[in-house]
């Protein structure tokens, strides 16, 4: 059995601010080839997740704490959909997200860090995720050309 507390998510945190990409990870799977795997992540506000897609993989999330937007695109870049991620079950914001494959997409953080727990299929191959041609390269590139 795994379990974890405040404690890993204390640490999570810690592990974020010092890692060159701005998150950290715990994976409660054994291997990257089991078909299920299961990760409790933090970003940092500073984290740049570039849009990408999942080829043939399912992924989902459950927000434990703080906010974030998950963006959703066309193959072209455009915005389709926003969803504000998080925890303090508000209106306007949801707390689960269900992408099925193939869905470019990319979270940013709004709070000093986002805490999630996220599920998706295995094995892991690094050539299942696509990364999209239009994507900038920085996060600072892509909030500028979200808000114009």
């Amino acid at each position: 059995m795994k379990v974890s507390n405040i404690l890993h998510i204390e640490m999570l945190k810690n592990q974020a601010i010092i890692n060159l990409t701005k998150r950290s990870r715990i994976c409660y799977h054994e291997s990257l080839e089991d078909s299920i795997h299961e990760m409790l992540i933090c970003l940092n506000k500073d984290t740049y997740i570039k849009p990408h897609q999942h080829i043939n993989k399912i992924e989902s999330g459950i927000c434990i704490d703080g906010n974030a937007i998950l963006y959703i695109f066309d193959d072209y870049g455009k915005v389709k959909e926003k969803y504000y991620l998080s925890s303090n079950f508000e209106e306007k914001s949801i707390f689960y997200y269900r992408l099925e494959d193939s869905i470019f997409h990319t979270i940013i953080v709004e709070t000093d860090n986002f805490i999630f727990f996220e599920i998706t299929q295995g094995p892991y191959k690094k050539e299942d995720t696509k990364f999209a041609l239009w994507a900038p390269d920085t996060l600072e590139e892509l909030k500028k050309r979200l808000l114009s």
